[in-house]
């Protein structure tokens, strides 16, 4: 990238030498018109014009390259944080189950200790019975059927006890094996999660060094003024899709007891917490191009929630905006949420006003994290900030 990263000083000087060269040839042709000399600078000022120009198409065809190798890590990282977020889950679920059968174990334990107890009073009681017993026997003639009741009953007491404490030590010994078996079962998710924590890294460390490099072609593509262009392309795109969306046949119909989105204004929830960086209608690099919605600075990995009823109608990266979720609240009213991190729902699911939606996040090229939030009636943006509560 050393080559597209100098692009904008090569093209710098060229640009400084082709109105050096400009200015040359006005004045040689106002001093002599005839000069024959003139001609070899006019054909070298055109082949340098040649160059700026195959410069910035070189420059543009780079940027949109990096824009879709960006695309395609921002989408592999949000895959990665949600399998890393169903690991943590998955560890928390086994852990919290190991927690119980340690309690189980526990509670196993004191009632072994205790019927252990319980025995060994019976034995000592049977002991000294049956002695007392068999003395009677030999020296006051007792009853010898009555003796052998007596003894008989202790003794099925006895077996009865032992056959309860093989009974909570075969327990102890099972629990104890579901017990190792989750701590195995623990490490190796453990692993898991440390290998999944290592790629996610690997995953935006690659991504930083590519916006960096974008930010440098963005930079120089500014400096040649086509930057602006670049962004009326976007906001084109974004009209298209938003077009095609409410254009689309499976417009949904809502029941009777759900209130119209028309009739919410000033009543919803915004869809994070955060302080705007941007007010509606404000210019946007450029006088021409103004703010479409707002963009809400919040921590990475936080909420984002959907602020009404209504049907995700998109869910996918779109360029500018990273992970977008499109939702349609009927009546041609729509809201976007765009910079996500990860999306949790997917096109065609139906979500309620206040469910997670996403995570917070930075993509699509930004450098700070935050939720892009729009609503649209028709395709016509609408102030956010007369909709949401204060």
């Amino acid at each position: 990238m050393e080559n597209s990263s100098s692009v904008s000083q090569t093209t710098l000087c060229r640009f400084l030498c082709l109105c050096l060269l400009l200015a040359v040839v006005n004045t040689g042709y106002a001093a002599n018109p005839s000069t024959g000399d003139k001609t070899v600078e006019l054909e070298s000022v055109r082949s340098q014009i040649a160059d700026v120009k195959s410069d910035l198409n070189s420059a543009k065809s780079e940027s949109e390259q990096l824009q879709e190798e960006l695309q395609n890590t921002e989408v592999e990282i949000s895959r990665a944080t949600l399998r890393l977020k169903e690991v943590e889950e998955e560890i928390q679920k086994r852990n919290d189950r190991l927690e119980k059968l340690n309690q189980t174990i526990v509670e196993h334990e004191k009632a072994l200790t205790l019927e252990r107890s319980y025995l060994a009073r019976q034995i000592r009681s049977a002991f000294m019975d049956g002695r007392s017993d068999y003395l009677k026997l030999l020296l006051n003639q007792e009853d010898p059927a009555k003796v052998g009741r007596v003894l008989a009953y202790y003794d099925y007491y006895n077996r009865a006890r032992t056959d309860s404490i093989n009974t909570i030590k075969d327990k102890v010994e099972v629990i104890n094996d579901l017990s190792a078996m989750l701590v195995a079962e623990t490490g190796q998710l453990e692993k898991l999660k440390d290998r999944q924590i290592a790629r996610n890294e690997q995953l935006m460390a690659f991504r930083e060094s590519r916006t960096d490099i974008l930010d440098r072609l963005d930079k120089d593509i500014t400096e040649k003024g086509q930057q602006l262009k670049s962004l009326l392309e976007h906001e084109q795109e974004l009209f298209a899709l938003i077009n095609t969306l409410d254009k689309r046949d499976d417009k949904i119909i809502f029941f009777e007891d759900i209130a119209p989105f028309g009739t919410l204004r000033g009543k919803l929830q915004w869809p994070a917490e955060g302080r705007l960086l941007n007010k509606f209608g404000s210019s946007r690099k450029g006088a021409s191009l103004k703010w479409q919605g707002v963009k809400i600075g919040a921590n990475a990995g936080n909420e984002v929630q959907a602020v009404y009823t209504g049907k995700i109608i998109f869910a996918d990266w779109f360029r500018n905006l990273g992970l977008l979720i499109i939702i349609d609240h009927g009546d041609g009213y729509m809201t976007l949420y765009g910079y996500n991190q990860t999306l949790l729902k997917k096109t065609g699911d139906w979500v309620l006003g206040g469910e997670t939606i996403a995570y917070v996040g930075d993509t699509g090229g930004q450098t700070a994290s935050g939720v892009y939030f729009e609503i649209r009636h028709r395709g016509k943006p609408q102030n956010p900030e007369l909709w949401c509560k204060r």
